[in-house]
């Protein structure tokens, strides 16, 4: 799942008619595939959490924003009719829509650093062989945790969910300690941002040159 634009509070601020994009993806292929990035160390516990932590704060924000503002599709939706689901992007923007636009790896050797090579799909067409992937990315037991922590959240979206038993309720056990902690600290980065921003300084004062 990912944002376009982050509809922080000190953006709204400084740009009161931002418009968002909201792209979805489902929440076990997130998981699955932040488990292949040579980047992430933090094992699958806090990728699930990480996904649920992002769907609810996007909520949040899609409610205060509003249609006007906030606009929403799903990655699948996008890579099985990516022109008819760019359309409705333009709409919303009131961009003219350009084919050029579902054809990405046209630009990719310019927009997508070589050492990115965790972005090489970007190179080739559009396709919907990554859509599900996590039936074959995810073990068992991780798709019965996932399914059991997420599911509400995949079936909001219109996911499917496998039907998998409860998962070892020590994993969800394991899960739920992850989940706390990394909220505190959502919440501390969150307080810690206000406070920020009130000490911000003012306007600059500006005067006239004299002399």
């Amino acid at each position: 799942m990912f944002v376009l634009g982050c509809p922080r509070s000190g953006t709204t601020r400084q740009f009161p008619d931002a418009q968002f994009v909201h792209l979805v993806r489902d929440g076990r292929d997130c998981v699955a595939s932040l488990l292949r990035m040579p980047w992430w160390h933090r094992g699958f516990h806090e990728a699930a959490a990480s996904w649920a932590q992002v769907v609810d704060t996007t909520r949040t924000y899609a409610r205060a924003l509003g249609p006007d503002s906030w606009y929403q599709l799903r990655f699948e939706d996008l890579v099985a009719d990516p022109a008819g689901q760019l359309r409705g992007v333009c709409g919303f923007l009131g961009e003219e829509y350009a084919p050029g636009t579902t054809e990405p790896y046209r630009v990719a050797g310019v927009a997508v650093p070589a050492r990115k090579t965790w972005h090489r799909r970007t190179h080739g067409a559009l396709d919907t062989s990554r859509a599900g992937a996590w039936t074959t990315g995810l073990t068992l037991d991780q798709i019965r945790l996932s399914e059991a922590v997420l599911g509400g959240r995949l079936t909001s979206y219109g996911y499917e969910l496998a039907g998998a038993v409860r998962p070892d309720p020590a994993e969800l056990l394991r899960y739920r300690r992850v989940e706390v902690l990394r909220r505190a600290a959502h919440a501390e980065r969150r307080t810690l941002d206000r406070l920020a921003r009130v000490r911000e300084p003012g306007p600059v004062a500006c005067r006239p040159a004299t002399g």
